[in-house]
């Protein structure tokens, strides 16, 4: 994390693995794949901006998560052509993934670092930990991310208000104001 605190207009595993020493590079990759996943850093494929390569690879940018609960990306892995609600939508969903992985590793003792999300909502919604409309919507608020993250189109604003609907739902239920979501399965 270093390196790329470092490098906040992005770094590939390649440059990453010769600043740090981390060898072998798939090693560089898996922990950087498992850092995104969580919602620290934002992987894209693009040029790596660093002077001795600019290769066209994975590149890795961290997400600055302030301790308000917001998150703010030092910069954002690609051109965005609608800094609007392009840049708004995707600060706020890796936000949410970062918060819904916090949540996660409080409710699983058996936390697997490299999981990936969906599986870990399936996991435990399947062992009765966690309860089975409060994994819906933290899978479709996911399916929401890759949508603005990934594929880079911003959500329409009726999608949007789901989005921010389900957030609010998540947040009573996290708060113990929604008993009726509070029993697996429900």
């Amino acid at each position: 994390m270093q390196v790329l605190t470092a490098h906040p207009e992005g770094i590939c595993d390649d440059c990453v693995s010769k600043l740090s020493g981390v060898v072998p590079r798939q090693t560089v990759h898996a922990i950087c794949s498992a850092q995104n996943r969580n919602g620290a850093i934002l992987r894209e494929r693009r040029k790596c901006p660093q002077d001795s390569c600019h290769k066209t690879k994975l590149v890795n940018v961290l997400v600055n998560h302030s301790g308000d609960g917001g998150a703010v990306p030092k910069t954002l892995p690609f051109p965005v052509p609608d800094s609007g609600a392009l840049r708004e939508q995707t600060v706020v969903l890796c936000d949410h993934l970062h918060a819904m992985n916090e949540i996660l590793r409080r409710l699983d003792n058996a936390a697997h670092p490299s999981e990936p999300f969906a599986a870990c909502v399936t996991r435990l919604r399947k062992a009765g930990i966690l309860p089975g409309k409060v994994a819906a919507m933290m899978l479709t608020i996911n399916a929401m991310r890759v949508e603005v993250v990934k594929e880079r189109r911003a959500l329409p604003a009726d999608e949007w208000a789901v989005v921010q609907a389900i957030w609010q739902v998540l947040g009573r239920w996290k708060m113990g104001l929604s008993p009726q979501m509070g029993k697996a399965g429900g």
